[in-house]
């Protein structure tokens, strides 16, 4: 009998960092008595990391009608290739973001997949991460203008586009428990100060939850691989998407805006492009208040009912970025494209003196031998 670990998300809680570290340490997993497979599915837009998003997938014909009968196939595949896992290893462990939310577009979701893995003989553990609401919005927000969205995060807030991210997380717990058991639902808390062993590291807190230490054996815990944009280049990228050239999901400024943040120190969820007015924040939490209380209490035997222990910012004031400042963070960008063009060009260079160096050498070698003769 195998055991299927299940990691769901939510977005925007270091998935991307977890994901990186399973495929880092496939080899070393594996002598554990661990597997992160790589089933060989490609999608669109979505990383080969995330081994779990065949389950939630959506195929459209160009008249963006879904085609069940591909999705059916896809599933199908799919878990034929895990149940082979589980019967070759004791632990298998699968992850994909999309889950938390994608799951409800498919028919009977929990309970098909419970029983494929239970009839089959197995367990399944699903393990999902929970960030504080405003800033789980904040970041998602942030992602989404930095694909190709144009829209404000005033208006964003506004029009309550967030209710699509499923942020009453005692509903969607409660559903999922009710099908696979509370038992088999590990809830964890996406803050430092409530990770297990009490260094702040999430990989480290990610291995115990699925029976594992962190130690020196393992490699990339501290890579940062969904790196963000923020602050002014955020502003800048949200501006541009104006422009059809820019929306393009992965174009060029995305890694050239992401150095410029870090280098910057702009990385961060509480840039003034990314800012509730003042008084919104508590108006906004205070609507998820009552589940979280539900949550800690039912979820993680938090008997004080606080499921997150970060505070929210407050008294905050909303400042626009002015001209200056978004020209000023253009020519940042300018100086760091400039930048890589000239180590590309060296680099080309390089490159091409030693072709000359080993044609010239070669050239010599054969002069040597027709004088010889």
């Amino acid at each position: 009998m195998g055991r299927l670990y299940l990691h769901v998300g939510t977005p925007k809680t270091g998935t991307s960092m977890i994901q990186f570290f399973m495929v880092k340490n496939q080899g070393l997993l594996l002598r554990k008595g661990y597997t992160y497979p790589n089933f060989g599915f490609t999608f669109e837009g979505i990383g080969q990391n995330r081994n779990a998003h065949f389950l939630t997938h959506e195929y459209y014909d160009d008249d963006k009608n879904r085609l069940y009968d591909e999705e059916r196939k896809l599933q199908e595949q799919g878990f034929a290739k895990l149940l082979e896992e589980l019967q070759q290893n004791k632990n298998v462990v699968l992850s994909d973001e999309h889950i938390w939310t994608g799951y409800r577009v498919m028919e009977n979701f929990w309970e098909n997949l419970y029983q494929k893995i239970t009839g089959a003989g197995h367990e399944l553990k699903v393990v999902v991460y929970l960030r504080r609401q405003d800033a789980y919005i904040q970041s998602y927000w942030a992602q989404l203008v930095k694909e190709t969205s144009k829209e404000s995060f005033s208006a964003y807030i506004k029009k309550k586009r967030y209710e699509k991210s499923r942020l009453y997380y005692d509903t969607e717990l409660d559903t999922i428990a009710s099908v696979i058991g509370m038992d088999n639902l590990i809830v964890r808390v996406y803050e430092k100060g409530q990770y297990y062993g009490g260094n702040g590291n999430l990989i480290e807190d990610f291995l115990h939850v699925i029976g594992l230490e962190l130690t020196e054996e393992y490699k990339g815990s501290e890579k940062i691989v969904n790196g963000s944009i923020s602050g002014d280049c955020l502003e800048v990228k949200r501006i541009l998407n104006r422009m059809p050239e820019f929306r393009a999901r992965k174009n060029f400024l995305i890694p050239v805006m992401q150095k410029v943040s870090v280098r910057e120190g702009k990385s961060s969820d509480y840039s003034r492009a990314a800012c509730f007015t003042e008084g919104q924040r508590i108006e906004f939490l205070e609507q998820f208040k009552e589940g979280n209380s539900i949550v800690a209490k039912k979820y993680l035997n938090k008997d004080s009912g606080i499921l997150f222990e970060e505070k929210a910012p407050e008294n905050e004031t909303v400042k626009a970025y002015t001209k200056e400042e978004l020209v000023l963070a253009c020519g940042e960008l300018l100086l760091e494209m400039e930048e890589q063009i000239q180590k590309i060009a060296e680099r080309e260079m390089r490159i091409k003196q030693s072709r000359s160096y080993r044609l010239i050498k070669k050239g010599k070698s054969v002069a040597k031998k027709i004088l010889r003769r």
